[in-house]
């Protein structure tokens, strides 16, 4: 079992490539990510909201981009605590078997893929599981 988190991260993201080429998929978009993370943080309802800024008198400006702004940061303060959230259970399953870090770590990343990834991604983390329950059992 690696000894820490950065061993465990590139562990992880090793065995994302081979089952992702093991597929026929390329390897995601790094990109993706970022763009996730903006797709959650900035809304449809907020871009339509940005785009009547310039619109509105000079004064009201101010006030409505603060006001955005504080949403979006309440949004990301949100998201952090959801990924330390994921971290933690991560952390936790360092004492246990072999893939809960792994399981834990795909549900972090699950999120962030496109419905079809998703649920290859499910298709994993059941697989795990099980791998998991049989080794219990010492089947």
């Amino acid at each position: 079992m690696p000894d820490n988190n950065f061993e465990r991260v590139l562990k992880m993201a090793e065995f994302i490539n081979k089952y992702q080429q093991a597929a026929g998929n390329p390897s995601p978009d790094v990109s993706s990510c970022a763009s996730a993370l903006d797709k959650r943080i900035n809304t449809p309802e907020l871009a339509m909201i940005k785009s009547a800024i310039p619109h509105l008198e000079p004064r009201n400006r101010r006030l409505i981009s603060v006001i955005i702004k504080l949403i979006e940061i309440q949004r990301l303060l949100d998201y952090l605590k959801e990924t330390a959230a994921a971290i933690n259970r991560i952390n936790a399953g360092s004492g246990g078997d072999e893939n809960s870090w792994r399981i834990a770590m795909l549900e972090l990343i699950m999120p962030h893929l496109s419905p079809a990834s998703r649920a290859q991604f499910q298709t994993i983390v059941s697989l795990l599981e099980m791998m998991g329950t049989l080794q219990e059992a010492k089947i």
